[in-house]
């Protein structure tokens, strides 16, 4: 048995559900490092790709709303910077895209505190309204701007990736097979975060977030405390 605190008190939790906790992934990790000898085609194999990636963007965005209880709508935004800023490096520096990945996540995050410092000291749903006008401004000026500082990013016509064949140092290769590769190694790293810092405990704590403690931060218990207060508030009926 192991025991999780809770803001009643311990509470006692079978070891064979944490076992299963980690079970289930290395078991389903397994099943996805054999697939592509199974699936035949590009096709497929570009299909389970975009699964993947969704899969992994998914993971980005319930650190914001699974763990804190906070609706963003504007992701798109920055997974768009990311690769907006990786594509351009490569096309008018010549980077390659395995650091260009590393400086556009860096300058998405960059802009992500920016815009997520203000925003999460709004409340309900003011914060979904901004996450989403975020993203949505950002997409009306992408589309509709031709260049900037001398940079070309033609609009809505987009930006276009030079192929270069098979050149791995490049990040393009023949087929699908190493892309899906990639794409789960990056999913595995973003799920592998809270499963070594121990963070399926958190779910056997909900509804209350507060009891993340001592490692939660300041941020995650301000909004503890405005999801609590926003519970408890008195319902007003309609005259």
């Amino acid at each position: 048995m192991t025991s999780v605190r809770t803001e009643g008190g311990t509470v006692a939790q079978p070891a064979s559900r944490n076992g299963l906790f980690y079970a289930a992934p290395a078991a389903a990790l397994l099943l996805l490092l054999i697939l592509p000898a199974f699936v035949k085609g590009d096709y497929y194999l570009h299909v389970l790709v975009n699964i993947l990636f969704f899969a992994y963007m998914a993971s980005a965005w319930n650190i914001v709303c699974g763990y804190t209880g906070q609706l963003s709508l504007g992701h798109s935004a920055l997974c768009g910077i990311g690769g907006y800023i990786s594509t351009l490096l490569f096309i008018n520096l010549g980077l390659s895209p395995w650091l260009g990945m590393l400086v556009g996540g860096a300058c998405a995050t960059v802009v992500g505190v920016l815009i997520g410092y203000p925003c999460f000291r709004l409340r309900g749903p003011y914060f979904t309204l901004t996450t989403i006008a975020f993203a949505e401004i950002l997409r009306i000026w992408a589309e509709n701007t031709e260049e900037i500082l001398g940079i070309e990013l033609r609009g809505a016509q987009g930006i276009s990736v030079p192929l270069k064949g098979h050149h791995p140092l490049l990040f393009q290769f023949d087929g699908k097979v190493a892309y899906f590769y990639v794409i789960l190694a990056m999913l595995v790293m973003v799920l592998a975060v809270p499963i070594t810092a121990q963070l399926p405990a958190v779910v056997t704590r909900l509804p209350s977030i507060s009891a993340i403690s001592p490692a939660e931060t300041s941020l995650t218990r301000n909004l503890a405390q405005n999801r609590r207060q926003s519970v408890q508030a008195p319902r007003r009926s309609p005259l």
